[in-house]
């Protein structure tokens, strides 16, 4: 995460008036490196959730996390203002996580390995029972069950009922195959009762493939949804007609479809993705995006749309909502989050362009709201409802953001920025980058490869695309300019890239002002404020020997106009001396009260500028400086006003300073130029 010193963020809402605070706060925890941004987000098949967040007994916030690249799970808890409490890891059972689950009394972590031999005494699945202080009390397990690849292709959910606890995944058959795969569970005597792992029909509840798997339970009735792709090609709702309660639930189901898949049948390419299953008190939801299903061919569509699908239960009629309505072509959504927040309510989120999307849904599938956004991420963390917010979380490396909406408010949110493990400081460092690292909050060191190379790479913006930009390029700017730019750190021999924290710093800040990411671009920015010499220092915080310095010169310019006998084109804040710097004699420069001013005096409009030599005289000009103090505040948005209403009209160069945008009139886009510049928005320039 980067952590900029001197920056002091300014929120200006939207049209849709989000409010989002920022909040930091640093702790040490365990050394736990992973990414789940956007990690819900599929285009063929899904894998199973590897974040996730429940609301403790004692009211805290546990986060419990899996990583490929790492040994064990994390586990975490947190206060309801986001401090870490405690950091602990739970040994890995079988060696592939499938997923995690909580029940009043107990948790639960699904593993599995792979039996590539095809051999039935092979452990393929093992659900493990913990109490609430993570202490293992038992397990149990399948084996073989045609399975040569427990979770492939597809996800893993888990849903209760009394004593029994069931599974929806999938998996590798021994064939070749993959399938569906769901599995009963007596928690009591940790043992499985019933398990579908063979080829059958989707009358009893297999699908083929199925590359996304959800199970409910609805007033004891089961409730699979899955992810088709041959058989059948679609969202298939299957309602189980079987009792249970025996320890059985292998029976008959109705199916339904929510959505049929065009393209070829022997295509994994379905063009859609689903992102969460809900049952209300009328109907079966299922909220997803897809590109258009109504093209044969639609291996070549790329804009996917967000809909949701409401089954209804008398009826079983089906009913498609479409959120948003993007054209082929256009940006199109992520895989969305579907949540329950009240009785016959819910709450939908999708990512666009940067920005976190979310809107309200009733018991019927209906969009109830406006749609919001805010700046952010989604993760595979499925969001959960506490006092009253929505709260979910992303991870990048060691930190950590909690992201909150107002469910009374939906237009008032929060993310909390969580520095989340050890702080660490670069002690010694060899040629190729092995460092020993010590913590500075609590001494711990280890050893490791780290970045020995840091630099800022620049980029320029036209329309919606960036191209890079070289020294030359950066050492000749002009006040108003932006320059966008991200930081790259890796190790020189190993070629790894490192994400670690770093700094900002800039020696002038009058001259070179650093802006975070806007309207969801990938760069933050530097925006030239005047002319005059600045450096920006990247620094590795983690390393301070590491950082370079980029050096940005904006040269002093203004325009004088022999003819007209003008001098305009300078900046808010220049001097009688930088003028002065223009002529090879003397000169001598007067304020609009014929006051002789000093070398350190500000210009501003309606000056005298008198060429000592030759008695030549030049007015000076300076864009937005209407009243002629070389200030550009509101007054000057008042003198603007008053000459357009023609109380006051302006004059001569005052009229000329008025044109801000130099479309030849005065009018109100002139008052909002200045505005902007006052608010620091946008500068104006010469």
């Amino acid at each position: 995460m980067r952590k900029i010193k001197f920056i002091t963020a300014v929120v200006i809402s939207t049209a849709l008036m989000v409010s989002t605070e920022v909040s930091a706060y640093a702790t040490c925890g365990q050394d736990y490196e992973t990414t789940n941004s956007n990690a819900q987000n599929y285009t063929k098949w899904s894998t199973p959730i590897e974040s996730y967040l429940t609301e403790t007994t004692d009211g805290k916030l546990m986060r419990v996390q899996k990583s490929d690249d790492n040994t064990g799970i994390l586990v975490e808890y947190y206060t309801k203002d986001y401090k870490l409490q405690e950091s602990r890891i739970i040994d890995d059972e079988l060696p592939i996580f499938g997923g995690f689950y909580a029940t009043d009394e107990n948790y639960y972590i699904l593993s599995g390995q792979n039996n590539s031999e095809k051999d039935d005494t092979v452990e393929v699945l093992r659900l493990t029972k913990y109490d609430k202080d993570w202490n293992r009390i038992a397990s149990a397990s399948e084996y073989g069950a045609n399975t040569k690849k427990p979770f492939d292709a597809g996800s893993a959910r888990m849903t209760h009922d009394g004593k029994y606890l069931f599974i929806r995944t999938c998996h590798l058959m021994y064939s070749g195959h993959q399938a569906n795969y769901t599995i009963q569970v007596d928690t009591e005597q940790m043992k499985v009762t019933s398990a579908f792992s063979g080829v059958y029909d989707s009358t009893y509840g297999y699908i083929s493939h199925s590359f996304n798997q959800f199970i409910k339970i609805d007033n004891g009735q089961l409730v699979g949804v899955d992810h088709g792709d041959y058989y059948p090609r679609a969202f298939i709702l299957q309602l189980y007609t079987g009792d249970y309660t025996n320890g059985n639930f292998i029976s008959r189901c109705q199916t339904k479809r929510f959505m049929t898949f065009q393209s070829h049948w022997n295509s994994n390419e379905t063009g859609a993705s689903a992102g969460g299953f809900e049952i209300s008190d009328s109907a079966y939801l299922l909220a997803g995006n897809t590109v258009s299903q109504e093209n044969r061919d639609i291996d070549d569509l790329v804009t996917r749309n967000i809909f949701v699908a409401a089954i209804a239960k008398d009826s079983k009629e089906l009913t498609t909502n479409w959120i948003t309505t993007y054209k082929e072509g256009e940006t199109g959504t992520s895989t969305p989050q579907f949540v329950k927040i009240g009785e016959n309510e819910y709450m939908l989120l999708w990512t666009r362009n940067g920005m976190v999307n979310y809107t309200r849904i009733d018991g019927d599938g209906n969009q109830t709201g406006k749609i919001y956004e805010m700046s952010g991420d989604l993760s595979d963390c499925v969001p959960i409802v506490v006092n009253g917010k929505l709260v979910w979380y992303v991870c990048k490396n060691d930190d950590i953001t909690f992201y909150e909406i107002n469910l009374a408010n939906p237009a008032s949110t929060n993310k909390t920025e969580v520095e989340r493990g050890h702080d660490y400081k670069v002690v010694t460092m060899d040629e190729k980058g092995y460092a020993t690292l010590k913590c500075r909050s609590c001494g711990h060191q280890t050893q490791r490869e780290t970045a020995d190379t840091i630099y800022l790479k620049f980029y320029m913006k036209s329309g919606n695309n960036f191209y890079g930009i070289n020294q030359y390029t950066y050492q000749d700017l002009k006040p108003g300019d932006r320059v966008y730019a991200a930081v790259s750190m890796y190790n020189s021999t190993s070629s790894k890239v490192y994400h670690d924290k770093y700094t900002i710093e800039i020696d002038d800040r009058d001259v070179v002002q650093y802006c975070e990411p806007q309207n969801g671009e990938s760069y933050f920015s530097f925006v030239v404020k005047k002319f005059g010499s600045a450096n920006i220092t990247v620094r590795s915080e983690m390393n301070d020997g590491l950082y370079q310095t980029y050096q940005f010169i904006v040269p002093f310019y203004c325009y004088i106009n022999s003819v007209n006998n003008t001098i305009s084109s300078f900046q808010e804040g220049t001097t009688v001396s930088d003028i002065a710097g223009k002529y090879t004699g003397p000169v001598q420069v007067k304020d609009t009260n014929d006051k002789v001013l000093d070398n350190s005096s500000k210009v501003g409009t309606g000056y005298k500028v008198t060429e000592q030599e030759t008695g030549k005289v030049y007015t000076t000009i300076l864009r937005g400086d209407i009243n002629g103090d070389a200030i550009i505040n509101v007054l000057d948005m008042e003198a603007i006003q008053k000459s357009i209403l023609g109380i006051s009209p302006l004059t001569g160069v005052y009229e000329q300073a008025s044109d801000i945008d130099k479309d030849d009139q005065i009018s109100v886009l002139d008052m909002e130029a200045i505005q902007k510049h006052v608010l620091g928005i946008e500068i104006i320039s010469r």
